[in-house]
């Protein structure tokens, strides 16, 4: 499995930025830096499946691959309307938000709720 290394993280004191913590089901923390404008849902997910291709060079396989998946789904914490959840069929790299069927792998984070600052999302298998 090759996948793509993500881009640069935008610089932490740059306009708009959020640091995502994502908690895995090992209790494991991934957090890396996205810009809201221009970093997008496809980029978070794809971060993440790059990231679970790096662990398991190291983890022993604690975790399976985010690509071998049929789809996982990504929790975003919060309260009311800014706690969501999103679906990802690796196979397809189509996003869609829980309940609908739009695609939403293009909209930029900022658009999908997601907050300059830090948030929080939990990686469920």
């Amino acid at each position: 499995v090759k996948i793509p290394a993500p881009a640069d993280e935008p610089a932490a004191s740059g306009p708009r930025v959020t640091t995502v913590q994502v908690r895995l089901p090992t209790g494991k923390r991934w957090t890396r830096r996205f810009s809201l404008d221009t970093n997008t849902l496809g980029d978070l997910f794809s971060w993440m499946e790059w990231q679970s291709l790096e662990d398991s060079k190291t983890a022993g396989g604690q975790m399976p691959l985010l690509t071998s998946l049929a789809g996982y789904d990504v929790l975003k914490q919060g309260f009311g309307p800014s706690r969501r959840k999103f679906h990802r069929v690796p196979a397809t790299q189509k996003i869609t938000q829980s309940g609908e069927a739009t695609e939403i792998e293009c909209t930029p984070l900022g658009e999908a709720g997601f907050e300059t600052g830090q948030e929080a999302v939990i990686l469920q298998l």
